[in-house]
């Protein structure tokens, strides 16, 4: 009888432990949409770095076309444009961000809107300077995750 009591909390023990590691995988983690043009090269090497950066931070990502990008998009966001796309820009406008300079080539304007959602704005000058903003936000989430 003693033996079955020490093999029945050897095994509670070890189901605790296994369980302690499980729980990170069962969380469920938090969807940030990204939105980009996907049929622009550069624009999309950059949103695989974004992508790449927020799942090694645990989150679930939802990529979504650049034309999809709504304000009444229900989770936090990243969004890669050109300033050239007028509809991303008064999307950004709408939801409380700063006025954008003069972007000339290769150049990119970073923006953080916290309207309804934390989300992140990558607004480049041409298909390059969204480009490098793109990897500079991935670089920004891991270095600090995904806060403002």
């Amino acid at each position: 009888m003693e033996i079955k009591t020490m093999n029945r909390r050897r095994l509670q023990k070890i189901s605790l432990i296994g369980l302690v590691f499980l729980l990170p995988v069962l969380s469920f983690s938090e969807t940030i949409g990204l939105f980009f043009d996907s049929q622009i090269p550069q624009i999309k090497f950059a949103a695989g770095d974004v992508e790449k950066a927020l799942i090694a931070k645990g989150f679930t990502v939802d990529p979504q076309a650049l034309t999809s990008l709504t304000n009444d998009y229900k989770n936090k966001k990243v969004v890669l444009a050109m300033k050239s796309n007028t509809a991303a820009t008064s999307s950004l406008s709408a939801q409380g961000g700063s006025a954008l300079p003069t972007l000339g080539d290769q150049a990119y304007a970073l923006r953080t809107t916290t309207q309804s959602l934390l989300s992140f704005w990558v607004i480049g000058g041409d298909t390059t300077g969204a480009m490098y903003g793109g990897f500079q936000i991935a670089e920004n989430i891991t270095a600090y995750n995904f806060t403002g």
